[in-house]
């Protein structure tokens, strides 16, 4: 998502520069330019969000849950990643991956990440992890509290597009007019939803998981 929105700042920096002759013509053609940045800057180098439930306190309390719960008999099966700066650009998991580069092409990734806010856990799957399909729909069975969408059609642009095996999970709210599944509160002060049930139901699928690996 970073690297989408840094291309078209230069992109539309460098096409407002072309042919610009007067100082007036510069300012209007610059400023939604400067405006771009100067949000650019907020995301990167802001103040910190006072306000972190679901993105991405509840994705972390997710992986400490699954560590302190698998069976012992379970966890060589299974390795535990916290990743930095995915914000910035997914720099934390692009670094490890690029020193991993087995894991990066051969390995299942799941993503945990802004989990706990919304009745609906998407598992977002492409090409290389639709094989993993019908073992989530076994470890992760839908309940009266919480449904669950397995599918290749959703995009989710986070840690796991560093990963050939990635699959982004995460908790989504479903529009009652149009069906439409959707996150807000993030990057603001709303953001205090924390759904015990979701981290719950997603550690005790991770475990049956891992037991079916």
């Amino acid at each position: 998502m970073l690297y989408a929105f840094c291309s078209a700042f230069f992109a539309g920096f460098i096409l407002s520069c072309i042919n610009i002759y007067e100082n007036a013509y510069l300012i209007v053609a610059l400023l939604p330019q400067i405006i771009w940045l100067g949000l650019l800057y907020l995301l990167v180098a802001g103040p910190a969000n006072k306000n972190t439930a679901n993105d991405n306190t509840s994705g972390v309390t997710t992986v400490l849950d699954i560590m302190q719960q698998l069976p012992t008999d379970q966890k060589s099966k299974v390795a535990f990643v916290l990743f930095d700066l995915e914000e910035m650009g997914l720099f934390g998991s692009s670094s490890f991956a690029s020193k991993h580069k087995a894991i990066k092409k051969n390995t299942l990734v799941i993503n945990f990440d802004c989990v706990s806010d919304g009745e609906t856990v998407l598992f977002a799957l492409k090409r290389t992890t639709k094989k993993y399909a019908e073992l989530l729909e076994k470890a992760f069975v839908a309940n009266p509290d919480i449904d669950v969408e397995i599918t290749r059609k959703a995009f989710y642009p986070s840690d796991n597009a560093s990963f050939k095996g990635g699959i982004g999970v995460a908790g989504l709210k479903k529009s009652r007019l149009f069906g439409i599944l959707y996150m807000n509160r993030i990057h603001t002060k709303r953001d205090v939803i924390y759904r015990e049930e979701n981290v719950q139901f997603l550690t005790n699928g991770a475990i049956k998981l891992a037991q079916m690996l």
